[in-house]
């Protein structure tokens, strides 16, 4: 599977202010797990790479389903991606220095 671009998430586009700060949190995780989604993306050498929402989930907080959401693809337990050249170039600000 090629390399997700960005978080999946929805948005909510009603006038519930209750309802609009709800779906503005969900953003902000969807945006922080794909954050480190892509950090260890960037910082694993492999080609081949399996990342496990569990795992991503348990070092961020948040649920297993959150993580599956954002990140979007994959399986029920994690997602298996290709990562050439131009991905790693995409993901150059990720990498731990």
């Amino acid at each position: 599977m090629p390399l997700p671009s960005v978080p999946q998430y929805e948005r909510y586009r009603g006038s519930k202010p209750d309802l609009q700060s709800k779906n503005a949190r969900e953003i902000a995780i969807a945006h922080m797990i794909a954050k480190e989604f892509f950090r260890r993306v960037a910082n694993n050498p492999d080609k081949l790479q399996v990342h496990f929402f569990a795992k991503i989930a348990a070092h961020l907080g948040v649920t297993t389903e959150q993580v599956r959401a954002a990140i979007g693809g994959g399986g029920s337990q994690g997602i298996t991606i290709r990562v050439d050249e131009d991905d790693r170039y995409e993901l150059r600000r990720y990498k731990s220095r």
